[in-house]
């Protein structure tokens, strides 16, 4: 899994450098934003090239993104799509087989609906 640090940069700086990573070959990138809209965009990138995605939150402004391929490591093919979140804050989970959210909340915390 190749690491990209796009701390303090404004999209679509997140989303170019991960796109050039994945089709650079990286099977699987992880990166690290500092904004929820970078957090979006890069999830509309990965899902709309058949990735699976997942990010996790650490404070409004401390984002962990995963965009992972298949088994095969292209993004396109039999693998579910699915990333699992992790961290200590909330995580969300999509797939581009459907409609597929997971929301878990940070430890300690109740949800409300």
């Amino acid at each position: 899994m190749q690491i990209i640090d796009a701390m303090g940069k404004a999209c679509p700086i997140p989303v170019i450098q991960s796109r050039k990573a994945l089709e650079g070959g990286a099977g699987s990138v992880l990166v690290k934003v500092d904004n929820i809209a970078a957090v979006r965009n890069l999830e509309k990138m990965a899902l709309g090239l058949g990735y699976g995605f997942s990010y996790s939150s650490r404070s409004e402004a401390d984002f962990e993104v995963r965009i992972e391929g298949s088994e095969h490591g292209d993004g396109h093919g039999d693998g579910d799509g699915r990333g699992d979140g992790r961290g200590d804050g909330s995580s969300v989970r999509a797939a581009n087989t459907g409609t597929v959210l997971e929301f878990t909340p940070p430890a300690g915390r109740k949800l409300a609906i």
